[in-house]
């Protein structure tokens, strides 16, 4: 059974963040004040394929043409077009798939970025079962990945084995335990997200797992974090992917929405060279707007792009298409993000002009 006080938590949030939105969005509609971060972000998808099969996640749906590996010269492409288009920060964490199944390629890449001069930092997310020790010593050289982020399925075997839908248990806990021994020698924060059972959290349980990321949280460089409640992939998870776990969806897909989301202006370049609009939730590739195989960067992104102009012209008049419309992660751009409210420096805001000047 669902933990009570865990589902209306998760209502009261999702409920007070849309009432926030209904009260200020019309206002800043009527002064035509789009709200869009500034640099936009950018991510790519090294690989698109996981070794886990987690019943939150819309990986379960994707297709085998969906699942591949991008070649390193695709990757150095990718790279240079980001850095040309003036980005100097990468995310590699993939929609559905996770970095070190680029078994191969995945060195060459990391050492491309830190050999390149446009590139500032990088970050990634793991779910840490293929992050041995020949990975780990790659890691203890890098300078300029600023994030480590790892996923964390699960609080005991049984869970892990529920929730990732293999027996890879032992594999992590080996590989934590090497984590551990070296995570002294990193230049990088450690962010382990737990994405286990509502009424699981870091203080009640006492596993050898959980034991191992406390003591690892001791060290400076080393946070936690949890994660209450999960999204529908665009409408693309439900209850019955979950298998009966007790797992809430926040599944706010009928969530008050009013103009463009400001996920239209975060960019991931997928495996293929295709360029998405939501680095977030697209899992299905519907919201693809060039490749750079045939046009650059720059004139993919921009509004002078028919592709992307009809996405955002769209959500000017309220159409919501393909996996927006049953998305769970919308925030408008007609609004100071949600979690901004009561931080003392927010980030750069500006608007559609300023966004897309060329």
């Amino acid at each position: 059974m669902k933990n009570i006080y865990s589902l209306i938590r998760s209502k009261v949030r999702v409920k007070s963040k849309n009432f926030y939105y209904r009260l200020t969005v019309p206002f800043f509609r009527l002064l035509k004040r789009p709200m869009i971060e500034n640099p936009s972000g950018y991510s790519i998808e090294t690989s698109s394929i996981c070794n886990f099969n987690c019943v939150f996640c819309a990986y379960q749906h994707t297709t085998k043409k969906m699942r591949q590996i991008m070649p390193l010269n695709d990757f150095k492409l990718s790279v240079n077009e980001i850095a040309n288009n003036g980005g100097d920060t990468i995310t590699l964490t993939p929609l559905t798939g996770d970095i070190f199944t680029d078994r191969r390629g995945i060195h060459a890449k990391l050492n491309f970025l830190e050999k390149h001069e446009g590139i500032k930092n990088y970050s990634f997310t793991t779910n840490i079962s293929l992050l041995d020790e020949k990975n780990i010593s790659l890691l203890k050289k890098l300078k300029k990945l600023k994030n480590l982020k790892i996923s964390i399925y699960g609080h005991d075997e049984d869970s892990f084995n529920k929730i990732t839908q293999t027996k890879l248990y032992n594999k992590v806990y080996k590989n934590l335990l090497c984590l551990k021994n070296n995570i002294i020698f990193f230049n990088f924060k450690v962010q382990f997200g737990i994405r286990s059972y509502m009424d699981f959290n870091l203080n009640s349980s006492n596993t050898s797992m959980i034991n191992l990321i406390k003591s690892m949280k001791k060290t400076d460089n080393v946070s936690v974090d949890f994660h209450r409640h999960y999204t529908n992939w665009g409408g693309y998870v439900s209850d019955t992917d979950l298998k009966g776990l007790p797992i809430i969806l926040k599944d706010d897909k009928k969530g008050y929405k009013s103009g463009p989301c400001a996920r239209l202006f975060n960019y991931m370049i997928l495996s293929n060279c295709d360029v998405i609009l939501c680095a977030c939730r697209d899992a299905m590739r519907e919201m693809v707007v060039g490749n750079l195989k045939q046009n650059s960067l720059k004139d993919i992104i921009s509004i002078k792009n028919p592709k992307y102009k009809k996405w955002i012209d769209d959500q000017e008049k309220d159409k919501f298409n393909g996996p927006c419309n049953g998305c769970d992660m919308y925030r408008p751009v007609y609004a100071l993000p949600h979690y901004e409210l009561g931080k003392k420096q927010i980030r750069n805001y500006v608007g559609y002009k300023q966004f897309f000047s060329e």
